[in-house]
């Protein structure tokens, strides 16, 4: 029986350490596997956390950057002040420059700027950091080369990142751009930085046209990204110096701009399965460490041990997958979910587009102005009153932008669903919240058909718009007329016309200068053209090129000219400058200033201090256009005008009874003020004489001639 009892006990040992071992080599497998498996799920979001990393290291990289920067600047300032503060010597009472240095009495004209509240100074080609001190009528300046600042700037720059890549994975390195438009070889900088491992890389130029070694351009990227200024990822193929294998790289780009400066910090794709592998590692280790210890208690407690590993097995299990969901769910939630309203984002309506029939973007009107006014904190409760109402009523309500959210529908869209989005009424305490909204059923580009819409809406000054093929072709024309007007700026193809005005014996007593642009190889009025002019920002300079050639034109004209000016110029304050830097270059005495009388006068206060400065100068003032829409006497003639035009809707329909006695009114109002009065838009003899008759003192229009070019009426 002893033999027996040993028999059964060996083969109950035997088959058990078969089974025990069978049973952990299994686990273990079957373990790893599924670990892998599971662990290989979260590769994707391992590579987006590292994206994030490397674009915040950039960012906190530029932000130190910065703050070198103003220390630098801020100390030396204060120095400055410091130093402008004593009694000034003998040796400062002239102006004394150097390459370092700039101080002294100011005794001749200079150049400055301000940027971010520091003061500088251009001279003899040189910008200095600066403060000035008054003394007396005296003005005394005290800077610093600016070039010598910024060298201290990224000396000091350059020995932090050499602190900071010491600790680093991976490093930061440096670019400096040195040609924005690159010739053949495609040359646009050098290698500025490199950590000191890497050192003999600096000064290798970079080129476009250099790819990698699978015959990637991605400089070409990059150097794209930097003329944008829009930081960017890029990934491309390079040899790993601390493997020495060619291996995939992702890299961040950011710039700053201010020094051509190109910030790159990028991570191998060798690294990043290291931190993966790692993870998986130490959990698969943790797993067999926590089997082989259990190992003793499995051959005295069989059952036990089983039921024990199998349950601690599984809340291992779950517990892995607890934290996996969780972080899945945090993950999904900051990159497609909007913090501060919870909407789903942009990455989530990108995702969802494909699934709409159709699509409506809404822009909220005048956010800017509301932050502005109310505060930021204000334009948060907005934004999150509005996302409530918005999902209450629609289903597929996402946040795209800062003031802009999208409504998602399986169903066509039309007037009668916008008109009801439209008419929604959401208010915060007083402040009425409206929308401009684009929509499209165009499917295969909705939302970017929307932005067109939406654009549409705003140039209309509608509520909505709803996208139809014919936008994409208005909006390519007007691309391209903004194009062409660009090149008129660019060719200085503003070419002033002259309209005689004459007196009642239709003799010329002075002219009127009108802007007309060469574009197309003809001659054009911009009225044609004006609402582009203004939506492109180019009002400004089409006026200062047409002020300026009709100031040089002055010496060549023997009469007085008119000059057209718009509320737009003088509420301008670069605008205002450069017409009176003109007066004072100029004969001012020959200029009359016509300033439009319109509702478009939103300042009088501004206006009147304009025009009393031009006149201490000698210059005439006239009111355009007056009589047009609801004009206020008194504020007219507080603006103390020389003479007064009238609109030439009057003119044109003077035989209506009400316009006749409407201009009869005028004129005998101007005459009360001691005003000279001007009819535009003349036609004919007959008007003219009737007219004359009503006491007007001069008159213009075709029937006494036509806007000509400078050499026209020089000839004549």
């Amino acid at each position: 029986m002893k033999k027996n009892i040993l028999k059964y006990f060996y083969i109950y040992l035997i088959v058990f350490l078969i089974f025990g071992l069978a049973y952990i080599m299994i686990t273990e497998i079957f373990l790893n596997k599924k670990i892998k498996y599971e662990i290989k799920n979260i590769q994707n979001i391992v590579i987006i956390n590292k994206k994030k990393e490397l674009k915040k290291q950039l960012e906190n990289v530029k932000y130190i950057f910065e703050f070198i920067k103003d220390s630098i600047y801020s100390t030396n300032t204060e120095e400055f002040l410091k130093f402008v503060n004593i009694p000034i010597r003998e040796d400062i009472k002239r102006l004394i420059v150097d390459k370092k240095f700039l101080y002294g009495l100011v005794d001749r004209k200079i150049e400055y700027s301000v940027k971010n509240n520091y003061i500088f100074a251009n001279f003899n080609n040189r910008k200095y950091l600066v403060v000035l001190k008054n003394v007396g009528k005296k003005i005394y300046i005290f800077g610093v080369n600016k070039k010598f600042l910024d060298d201290i700037v990224i000396f000091n720059f350059l020995k932090f990142l050499n602190k900071y890549n010491k600790n680093q994975i991976s490093y930061i390195a440096i670019g400096k751009v040195t040609n924005l438009n690159p010739s053949k070889n495609g040359t646009f900088g050098y290698v500025f930085y490199m950590p000191q491992k890497l050192k003999c890389l600096e000064g290798k130029l970079l080129s476009i046209n250099t790819p990698d070694v699978k015959g990637f351009y991605y400089r070409k990227e990059y150097f794209k990204c930097f003329k944008q200024n829009t930081p960017c990822f890029i990934k491309y193929h390079f040899k790993n110096p601390k493997t020495g294998k060619v291996e995939e790289k992702i890299s961040y780009f950011d710039f700053i701009k201010d020094y051509n400066f190109i910030l790159l910090k990028g991570i191998y794709a060798s690294q990043i399965r290291n931190f993966i592998d790692k993870d998986i590692n130490a959990r698969i280790s943790y797993i067999k460490s926590l089997v082989y210890a259990f190992l003793f208690i499995f051959f005295i407690l069989y059952i036990g041990f089983l039921i024990l590993l199998y349950l601690m097995l599984n809340k291992t299990k779950e517990n892995l997958l607890k934290d996996y969901f969780k972080l899945e769910d945090e993950l999904i939630k900051r990159v497609y979910y909007d913090k501060l309203t919870n909407l789903p984002n942009r990455n989530k309506l990108l995702e969802d587009i494909n699934q709409a029939e159709a699509l409506v973007l809404m822009d909220i009107d005048n956010f800017t102005q509301i932050n502005d006014i109310y505060g930021f904190e204000a334009g948060d409760e907005i934004l999150k009153i509005t996302a409530f109402i918005l999902k209450r009523k629609y289903q597929n309500v996402y946040r795209v932008g800062s003031d802009e959210f999208v409504i998602l529908f399986d169903k066509k869209i039309d007037k009668k669903l916008l008109d009801e989005i439209s008419s929604l009424e959401i208010t915060y305490d007083d402040i009425y919240i409206s929308f401009v909204m684009g929509a499209s059923n165009y499917k295969q580009r909705l939302l970017e058909s929307c932005e067109l819409a939406l654009k549409e809406a705003y140039i209309y000054g509608t509520k909505y718009k709803l996208y139809d093929t014919h936008m994409l072709d208005i909006q390519k024309n007007r691309l391209s007329k903004i194009r062409k007007l660009r090149e008129v700026l660019r060719k200085g193809d503003v070419i002033p016309y002259y309209q005689c005005i004459v007196d009642k014996y239709g003799h010329i007593i002075k002219y009127e200068a009108l802007m007309r642009i060469k574009i197309d190889n003809k001659i054009k009025s911009p009225h044609f053209f004006m609402d582009l002019i203004k939506e492109a920002k180019l009002y400004i300079p089409f006026s200062k090129i047409m002020l300026k050639k009709v100031f040089d034109n002055l010496e060549k004209i023997d009469k007085k000219v008119t000059i057209n000016l718009s509320f737009e110029d003088i509420a301008n304050i670069e605008m205002k400058n450069y017409i009176l830097n003109l007066i004072n270059e100029k004969n001012a005495n020959k200029i009359i200033f016509e300033i439009l009388e319109s509702e478009s006068i939103k300042d009088y206060k501004l206006i009147k201090k304009f025009i009393d400065d031009v006149k201490n100068k000698g210059v005439e003032i006239a009111i355009d256009d007056f009589g047009s829409g609801y004009s206020n006497f008194v504020k007219i003639m507080k603006l103390n005008p020389d003479i007064i035009k009238i609109d030439e809707s009057l003119i044109k329909a003077l035989y209506e009874e009400k316009n006749y006695k409407l201009v009869e009114l005028i004129v005998k109002f101007a005459k009360e003020f001691n005003l000279k009065v001007v009819a535009e838009y003349v036609s004919d003899e007959k008007k003219f004489n009737v007219l004359k008759n009503m006491g007007l003192d001069q008159f213009q229009g075709y029937y006494f001639c036509e806007p000509e070019p400078l050499e026209k009426i020089i000839i004549n």
